[in-house]
């Protein structure tokens, strides 16, 4: 299913992780809390379309992690293996195992790439 003689990566590609939490506290460690939700945004010319993916549990307390931050519901480290793995134009599961550590990823490429 890849395309025959695919030469060039993209003509713009970007992933771009971000955190978002409603308090910013010291923890334990003498650090900053860094949350726990993510959201990902990708742009480029193997993007399958504009969209939103995600599961969205709410934000009432029961929906949120430990009650305060927003649950993170798709693996962040599934859409960059799925990413890398369209633009290296090699196997889901290849490249799982091999930059992942084989870790119990869900492809999303059929979903967020065009393939």
């Amino acid at each position: 299913h890849r395309r025959k003689g695919h030469a060039r990566l993209l003509e713009y590609w970007r992933l771009h992780p971000r955190n978002h939490s409603p308090e910013h506290v010291q923890n334990g460690g003498y650090g900053t809390d860094h949350e726990y939700g993510t959201a990902i945004l990708m742009a480029g010319g193997l993007v399958k379309k504009a969209e939103v993916h995600a599961d969205w549990p709410g934000l009432k307390s029961k929906d949120l992690f430990e009650g305060q931050d927003l649950n993170a519901t798709v693996d962040a480290r599934s859409v960059y293996c799925a990413a890398m793995a369209t633009c290296f134009d090699v196997d889901f599961g290849y490249m799982r195992r091999h930059a992942f550590w084989d870790e119990p990823l869900t492809d999303l490429t059929e979903q967020l790439f065009k393939v």
